[in-house]
């Protein structure tokens, strides 16, 4: 059943993209056709895809965007609450995990998903091209850090993030950048580089410490109408203040990462969730990323620069 599920989160990213046919969908991710078929019926049941006969040998198969929000979100433990407040709404979604945050605004920009949680930074940079990239609430603070087998050398993170901030305030390192988390585990085990800034739950999985560094990490983005961006933003304030564990986020963000649920929660500790976004917040970081002259801020962040919305 946990294959099962794997290879239906495989499929749903594939048609993430775009309309394909069962045959395609076989191909590409190496199952037999028969298997592909048990597995699309499974998901036709659930209402994640719709399926159209198009010719006597072909099938056409699509994600149900009527009746599916499609979530991007980054490899991190961040979002457990996010998902814990879908799921209490009754929210029908489907996840989708980006390596880097530039991969999931190009897909936020075309339209292939619906709302990205992502850093807030990299949310502005993209602002700069595209006006419709505003975020629609603040996710949490904090949850990032440095580990190092020494104090100078090479630093590896990723670019336009926490971690490139976390990574200039590190003296005598030359800073090296990756595209994701995988490539920068790999870089620093394979002694490529000599630290690493990596986020939750990664850094408690090897044992690093969290900076203390109380600034918005990751924001919501996308589109969502009045009335279910406003329900989004209680369920997920009342579910913080509640300190209570996002069980269900826990569960579905472990098997999401191959990750044990333990350190999911372990790795929960490092961050202070929080849905509200400042201002000199965000001018504090895009000046530590060498963007001093940041333009319509007020522009970005709407009626969300406010400690609630």
């Amino acid at each position: 059943m946990r294959v099962r599920g794997r290879l239906a989160d495989r499929i749903l990213d594939f048609l993430s993209t775009g309309e394909k046919t069962q045959v395609e969908i076989s191909r590409a991710l190496g199952l037999s056709r028969s298997r592909t078929s048990e597995i699309l019926s499974e998901l036709e049941i659930q209402g994640k895809i719709v399926r159209r006969k198009i010719s006597e040998r072909t099938i056409e198969v699509r994600l149900n965007r009527d009746s599916n929000l499609i979530v991007g979100i980054l490899p991190s433990s961040e979002y457990v609450y996010l998902i814990e407040a879908m799921e209490d709404l009754g929210l029908n979604y489907i996840l989708k995990i980006f390596n880097n945050s530039l991969e999931g605004f190009k897909e936020l920009i075309l339209g292939h998903i619906d709302i990205l949680a992502s850093p807030l930074v990299s949310g502005y940079i993209f602002f700069l091209l595209d006006e419709r990239i505003k975020p629609i609430m603040g996710i949490a603070m904090g949850g990032g850090g440095v580990i190092k087998r020494s104090n100078q050398g090479l630093l590896g993170t990723t670019p336009f993030s926490k971690m490139d901030r976390l990574s200039r305030q590190q003296s005598g390192f030359q800073i090296v950048y990756y595209k994701g988390i995988e490539e920068l585990l790999q870089a620093y085990e394979q002694r490529k580089v000599d630290a690493i800034s990596i986020w939750e739950p990664y850094l408690t999985l090897y044992g690093g410490e969290p900076e203390n560094i109380k600034e918005t990490c990751c924001a919501l983005f996308g589109n969502l109408d009045k009335d279910h961006r406003e329900k989004l933003i209680r369920k997920y304030s009342e579910l913080t203040a509640s300190k209570l564990a996002p069980e269900r986020g826990i569960k579905i963000i472990s098997s999401k990462l191959g990750l044990e649920p333990d350190l999911i929660e372990k790795s929960l500790k490092s961050y202070k969730f929080d849905h509200s976004i400042s201002k000199d917040d965000l001018e504090r970081q895009l000046k530590a990323l060498g963007i001093g002259m940041a333009k319509n801020l007020g522009d970005f962040l709407g009626d969300r620069d406010k400690d609630s919305i």
